[in-house]
């Protein structure tokens, strides 16, 4: 992962009919700049998925930056 200011957490609903591309994501932390990248959450109709808005601060920690 690179630096960044902005980071979030992407969070699942998860249900039976998750899909495999939510599933892999739920918890974990991007950038805005990856989420650009990938997509964002809404990867597809009825997608239970959402984004939490993460402190630099608290980010730091777990990646070493």
């Amino acid at each position: 992962m690179q630096k960044s200011k902005e980071w979030v957490r992407w969070r699942t609903f998860i249900k039976p009919a998750t899909c495999f591309e939510c599933f892999i994501r739920n918890s974990k932390i991007f950038s805005y700049e990856e989420l650009a990248r990938i997509g964002e959450p809404k990867l597809h109709e009825n997608c239970g998925c959402r984004l939490v808005v993460v402190s630099p601060e608290g980010v730091a920690g777990l990646l070493n930056i």
